[in-house]
């Protein structure tokens, strides 16, 4: 399992963060690590996140539903991408929001 995947998981599913903002703060902190990892004070500074969605997201560092998803996942034999992942579906890539996480 990769690391970076966990992360992803756990910011896709912060609530009230959607795939509008997902890629605002991957774009501002370069990984999903990163945005976990930030103060609430710098993720309230992105565009549409404010206190609410960043106290959130701290909230969710501590989540076990990521790694619930990713054992699943590979119980179903389901592969988990993520946007960035060259398997990707290319037409989906090229929407206004595209999800940040799809399971194949």
């Amino acid at each position: 399992m990769a690391l970076n995947l966990r992360d992803w998981l756990t910011l896709y599913a912060v609530p009230g963060l959607g795939p509008a903002i997902f890629p605002s703060l991957v774009q501002q902190f370069r990984t999903p690590s990163k945005v976990l990892r930030a103060r609430p004070e710098r993720l309230a500074k992105v565009p549409y996140v404010g206190m609410e969605i960043a106290r959130a997201i701290l909230e969710s560092k501590d989540s076990t539903w990521s790694l619930d998803q990713i054992s699943r996942a590979e119980d179903a034999d389901v592969r988990i991408l993520t946007i960035l992942d060259p398997d990707y579906p290319l037409y989906l890539k090229q929407i206004y929001t595209p999800t940040p996480a799809l399971y194949v």
